[in-house]
């Protein structure tokens, strides 16, 4: 993958916490789309940190070991 479409970790946290903000039916599926884009790009550690900082947690997600 060419790395001019990689996204960096605050471009995640930036989409994520614009989606949550947007809310409606859909938005815990595209959250899980996103971390999991995160996690194949980024990697398991920097997903679980986009779960703390975006407060994911009090919505149910929970990070993986």
């Amino acid at each position: 993958m060419d790395k001019a479409t990689l996204r960096t970790f605050e471009d995640y946290k930036a989409e994520i916490n614009s989606t949550r903000a947007r809310g409606g039916s859909y938005w815990a599926n595209i959250v899980a789309s996103q971390l999991r884009s995160a996690d194949e790009e980024l990697g398991k550690d920097e997903a679980n940190r986009l779960i703390r900082e975006c407060k994911l947690t009090k919505y149910g997600w929970v990070e993986e070991s």
